[in-house]
């Protein structure tokens, strides 16, 4: 394996010099980054002033005793490495647009058929998955016709309730997913 090819590891990374295109000093690697649930890492970098910026691992052209920038890079994000606004509206937007759903169908659960543990609602395929048997699951038909009557009992309370202790959930929007600090599990 040649040199360019080895894999860069954070300790590696950490305290290597950034150079940019025109051979100036950007700064030095202080940490790693990256977002849950999206490709690709940043560098939080310190310039010769003290201040830190963001480099995207795009805008890098090559990395191996030094970090060397490519041509097009138009100067980091100041401060902290933080995820991209764009983003960030896009998650919320996603976010607005499942919670709802996964909050009606996970205030009352249906059960597994088969090993009659809870199941879990993955938005992504518009389906119930058994964890306990690593399947998807159709519910059971009268599933439905149990939580429109659950739902409209619960109509003046809009928290979800857990479907083991009965007690109010919070949606942990980290994860997307509600969490019963009763049972101190997620639902």
């Amino acid at each position: 394996m040649s040199k360019t090819d080895k894999p860069l590891t954070k300790s590696a990374l950490v305290s290597m010099q950034v150079i940019d295109s025109s051979g100036h000093l950007v700064g030095k690697v202080k940490d790693v980054a990256f977002v849950v649930g999206q490709l690709g890492i940043s560098l939080s970098v310190e310039n010769v002033g003290g201040e830190i910026q963001c480099i995207q691992w795009q805008d890098i052209q090559a990395a191996s005793d030094f970090i060397l920038l490519k041509p097009s890079f138009s100067g980091g994000n100041k401060g902290e490495c933080k995820k991209d606004e764009e983003a960030e509206t896009v998650q919320a937007a996603q976010a607005m647009q499942t919670q709802p759903v996964e909050a009606k169908k996970q205030s009352a659960q249906p059960l597994c058929p088969t090993c009659n543990k809870p199941l879990t609602w993955i938005p992504q395929y518009s389906r119930w998955y058994c964890y306990n048997d690593k399947k998807y699951v159709n519910p059971p038909e009268d599933w439905e016709k149990v939580f429109n009557e659950k739902s409209t009992s619960n109509a003046q309370s809009s928290q979800p309730l857990c479907p083991t202790c009965n007690q109010p959930l919070t949606w942990i929007p980290q994860y997307s997913r509600w969490y019963c600090y009763n049972d101190k599990k997620y639902v």
